[in-house]
């Protein structure tokens, strides 16, 4: 689902981020509001947040939002209520040195596929 979003990231923050196998983004705290903004400027859902401490051999998740809502029609209001929480979650929950955070994002598109092929 995170193709869309990869489109949508400024380079800066892919340069300085990670793309893990499964498609989604490892992005440093610095990033993280930038990378929100994006989402929404590219009516991107920002679905949760992760966050995850960087270690030697990989990552360890720390803790992770536990919002949701239900898209009923209004794709941008879905949006715009995915990505204000998300972006509340990260301002409350900012970590210090050796955390960065993975944004689980859908476009319209994305959600829409998932939909058709779940029945």
């Amino acid at each position: 689902m995170e193709k869309d979003f990869s489109s949508a990231l400024p380079e800066e923050i892919r340069q300085s981020s990670k793309l893990l196998e499964n498609g989604e983004w490892v992005i440093p705290s610095k990033h993280v509001e930038k990378a929100i903004d994006a989402a929404t400027k590219h009516n991107i859902a920002v679905l949760g947040v992760e966050v995850f401490r960087v270690l030697t051999d990989g990552l360890a998740c720390q803790e992770y939002s536990g919002y949701e809502f239900r898209n009923d029609t209004n794709w941008k209001a879905f949006v715009d209520l995915n990505n204000r929480e998300a972006t509340n979650y990260f301002r409350s929950n900012r970590f210090g040195f050796g955390f960065e955070y993975v944004l689980t994002t859908t476009s319209e598109q994305e959600f829409n596929s998932l939909k058709i092929k779940n029945g």
